[in-house]
């Protein structure tokens, strides 16, 4: 145990036990997120890929959400973005990583195409009353522990050390925000990013 656990000891979010921010039985009360829809429509959707009338308006082409929103995520999001408890990040990837081989088409996807990774851009006013941004926070760690390569700013993305062998990114952030993404898939195909698929912790 560190000095900072001791000062500041880690209170679970879900039922108030000593020791951590999630105890054992709260991260067993979070659910994975099978009902998977295409995000565009928001209609069922097998594995999540947008559907191909859809792809017709759409350059984002699946999603993938680790877990359903519940009042303990909620929480721990709140505390994240709102509070800057930043040393929740290990513990909100830790439970990602150990659910993201259940979405066997996101799996598939990385293994495959080995997309950039590319957290969601967060608005200058709302990254300035945070004071980070926390797709890239989480994201970068999370890119590292999928073996991909990270990119922090959409705006990199038009280099050709960087697209010049990819086709594919996979988007990021920790709550679904439809509009936001469509936008910023739209935007990485004039960059010559022609897939894009977006993976949330939460919807």
């Amino acid at each position: 145990m560190n000095l900072l656990d001791i000062v500041f000891p880690k209170v679970c979010l879900g039922c108030e036990k000593n020791g951590s921010y999630l105890c054992f039985d709260c991260v067993n009360y979070l659910k994975s997120c099978q009902h998977n829809v295409c995000p565009y429509c928001l209609k069922s959707s097998r594995f999540g890929q947008t559907h191909l009338d859809c792809l017709k308006k759409t350059n984002l082409k699946g999603l993938t959400a680790v877990f359903w929103q519940n009042r303990i995520l909620k929480k721990a999001l709140y505390k994240l973005r709102q509070k800057g408890v930043t040393d929740l990040k290990n513990t909100l990837l830790e439970i990602a990583l150990s659910c993201l081989g259940e979405h066997q088409a996101l799996v598939e996807i990385i293994q495959t195409e080995k997309p950039l990774f590319n957290p969601l851009p967060l608005s200058k006013k709302q990254e300035n009353k945070q004071g980070f941004n926390q797709a890239e926070l989480l994201g970068k760690d999370l890119a590292k522990s999928l073996g991909l390569t990270y990119v922090p700013e959409v705006g990199e993305v038009k280099k050709g050390i960087k697209t010049g062998s990819y086709k594919s990114l996979l988007l990021f952030n920790d709550l679904w925000d439809r509009q936001s993404f469509l936008s910023v898939a739209d935007s990485l195909k004039h960059k010559g990013i022609s897939r894009v698929w977006a993976l949330v912790l939460a919807r």
